[in-house]
């Protein structure tokens, strides 16, 4: 099991088992995954090096405090957001950001979300 904490700064930051690309028996892994966001001269480091394995049939809770990039890390693995650096595998496919038409036949195919709130 992987545990992601807070680095405190805003950010999530990871522990726990690494991640190993295309690992056999994973649906979702990711390999020190970052996003920034930029506007401006402004940068904002929201994810740094986020590594975690979800086994078929795996049941993973994601919590921390608000800001800390619960949203963004979830929008990655999901593929509506693609990373700025590291690795996301869904479903033994490489999840490529330069690659953003790919997106949805994954999505489709391999993900589904469930919205805690909808209207």
């Amino acid at each position: 099991m992987t545990t992601m904490i807070s680095d405190g700064s805003g950010g999530f930051a990871s522990s726990g088992r690494s991640a190993t690309s295309g690992s056999s028996g994973n649906a979702l892994s990711a390999n020190d995954v970052t996003k920034v966001f930029r506007e401006g001269r402004e940068t904002v480091s929201v994810l740094r090096g986020i590594s975690l394995e979800v086994g078929r049939g795996e049941v993973v809770a994601l919590e921390g405090p608000s800001g800390s990039g619960k949203t963004t890390l979830l929008s990655i693995l999901g593929c509506i957001l693609t990373p700025t650096g590291g690795e996301v595998v869904v479903d033994g496919e490489r999840v490529d950001p330069r690659r953003p038409d790919r997106l949805p036949a994954i999505r489709r195919r391999s993900i589904g979300f469930v919205f805690q709130k909808f209207n």
